[in-house]
C-alpha cells in the first residue's frame, strides 16, 4: 500500500498495562488503535521512540490478556483542550517485536472485524 499502513488498524478502546523493560513500574492505560503491527496507546508521559515495552491488553470474550513486546515508534500529546492549555495525556504507538503467531493471528481477525461486530 504505497504511503498507507500495511495493516488495517481498528479504533479499540481496550484496557491495557504497559512496562519499560528495565523499570519496576507497570502503568494502566488504554489503546488508540489496534492493528497487526503494533497498537497505539494513550499514555501519562511522552515515550522516546526505541524505548522498549512489554504490553498486556484485554480483549473481549479473551479470557486471559495478550502479552508482546513492542518497540515505540512515536509518541505525541494528545490535543483534547485549547493550544494554552497542557495536555493531560500522549498518544504513543508501539511496533511489535515479539508476539506468537497465534496472538498475531488473533489481533489481525479483531482489527479486520465488520464495524459493530463484538
Amino acid at each position: 500500500m504505497p504511503g498507507g499502513r500495511k495493516f488495517v488498524r481498528l479504533d479499540s478502546r481496550l484496557h491495557a498495562t504497559y512496562k519499560v523493560i528495565g523499570s519496576d513500574h507497570t502503568l494502566r492505560s488504554l489503546t488508540r488503535n489496534v492493528g497487526g503491527g503494533g497498537v497505539a496507546l494513550f499514555t501519562k508521559t511522552r515515550l522516546a521512540p526505541g524505548i522498549i515495552v512489554q504490553v498486556k491488553v484485554k480483549f473481549p470474550n479473551r479470557e486471559k490478556p495478550l502479552t508482546f513486546t513492542a518497540e515505540v515508534i512515536w509518541s505525541g500529546p494528545l490535543i483534547l483542550e485549547g493550544k494554552d492549555i497542557p495536555p493531560h495525556a500522549f498518544e504513543t504507538g508501539v511496533r511489535f517485536l515479539e508476539v506468537s503467531p497465534e496472538d498475531r493471528a488473533f489481533i489481525l481477525r479483531y482489527a479486520e472485524r465488520p464495524p459493530g461486530a463484538a
